[in-house]
């Protein structure tokens, strides 16, 4: 299902298209390979999630708008955390995914 509704999708195609490794699993869409500074001042890699409302396989607005996160908290270039972002934290979506923050 993940590459037909992106396929099939404007903004999700534009997303790939751009290349950003796009994805859409359990009625969420996952960005892979996302930068961003760790607490150790480091540059890593973590996924957005965000949750995708579709009718059939058409993208509808979503509900919220807030994004969560697979991966390590973002801070700043000095490696404090990016308090602004704060939300909430780990939180299981079933399925065996499991995002570690909110924003």
């Amino acid at each position: 299902m993940s590459s037909t509704v992106v396929s099939r999708n404007r903004d999700l195609k534009r997303l790939r298209d751009e290349g950003y490794d796009v994805s859409v699993k359990q009625g969420y869409l996952f960005v892979k390979d996302v930068p961003l500074v760790n607490g150790r001042g480091e540059v890593g890699r973590g996924t957005l999630v965000s949750a995708l409302a579709l009718t059939g396989e058409t993208v509808e607005a979503p509900e919220t708008h807030v994004a969560m996160l697979i991966g390590d908290y973002p801070c700043e270039e000095n490696g404090t955390p990016i308090a602004q972002l704060k939300h909430e934290g780990a939180k299981d979506l079933g399925g065996g995914v499991t995002v570690n923050f909110s924003f």
